[in-house]
C-alpha cells in the first residue's frame, strides 16, 4: 500500500531535505507516481478509496481505490457491461475525490476508456 511506502521512505526524504516535513498526501499523488513513472517500475501500489467513481447510465457508485477500480475494469470485459457503458458514454464517468486529486481521477478515466476501447 501506498501509506506502508511512505512510512519507509519518509525520513529518508527528510533526511535529504534537512528534516523538512513531507505530507503524505504530496508524497502518495506526486513523488510516488512520478517516481514509478520515471523509474519504469512495475509496482502495483494500492490506494485507499478516497471518493467514488459514478456511471451515468447505471448510477452505480464505485470506491476509487485501487482494488475497487480494478475490479470494477475486470467486469468492464464482460461485452453486456461494456455495451452498456459505450452507450452511457465513458467520457462521462464521472471520478470524485476528497482533495484536490486530478491525478487519481484522470488516471480512473484513463484507465477505464482504455479497458472499455481495448488493445
Amino acid at each position: 500500500m501506498a501509506r506502508q511506502i511512505y512510512y519507509q521512505a519518509r525520513p529518508k526524504i527528510m533526511a535529504m531535505t534537512d528534516d523538512k516535513e513531507l505530507a503524505y498526501g504530496y508524497f502518495s499523488q506526486t513523488l510516488l507516481p512520478d517516481y514509478i513513472e520515471e523509474h519504469g517500475v512495475n509496482w502495483n501500489v494500492v490506494y485507499d478509496a478516497r471518493g467514488h467513481f459514478e456511471e451515468p447510465h447505471t448510477n452505480r457508485r464505485i470506491g476509487c481505490g485501487t482494488i475497487e477500480v480494478g475490479n470494477y475494469l475486470h467486469n468492464v470485459k464482460d461485452p453486456a457491461v461494456a455495451a452498456a457503458a459505450h452507450q452511457g458514454g465513458a467520457s462521462e464517468i464521472i471520478c470524485r475525490t476528497k482533495g484536490s486529486n486530478a491525478a487519481r481521477r484522470r488516471r480512473c478515466k484513463q484507465q477505464v476508456s482504455q479497458r472499455r476501447e481495448g488493445p
